[in-house]
């Protein structure tokens, strides 16, 4: 990601939002605008309020630090998983990171 691409709020939003396969209309539904308020999110000639903003992050599965540029990575939610499934994952992705890349 480039130092433009880290800021762009609008990039991030519409990456976000092809990722979950939402058209601009579905978001908009979703938290109750229209389908040009979300194309201007994305163009960054509007920012959301507050209360959509937390909406966004909600449907697209993020943070508000990622969305607004001050995370450089998205986030991954463990919400509903026991502290053993953390700890398996935690472990799991230790080994991955140590295994040499292979295509």
């Amino acid at each position: 990601m480039d130092e433009i691409e880290q800021y762009d709020f609008g990039l991030r939003l519409k990456k976000l939002r092809k990722k979950k396969k939402l058209s601009q209309t579905e978001l908009g539904r979703k938290i109750g605008v229209t389908k040009s308020t979300i194309y201007r999110y994305e163009s960054n000639t509007l920012s959301p309020p507050l209360d959509k903003a937390v909406e966004l992050v909600r449907i697209l599965d993020t943070s508000l630090d990622y969305l607004v540029g001050l995370d450089k990575s998205p986030i991954l939610k463990l919400d509903g998983l026991s502290e053993e499934q953390i700890e398996w994952l935690k472990y799991t992705i230790k080994v991955i990171l140590k295994q040499p890349y292979r295509r």
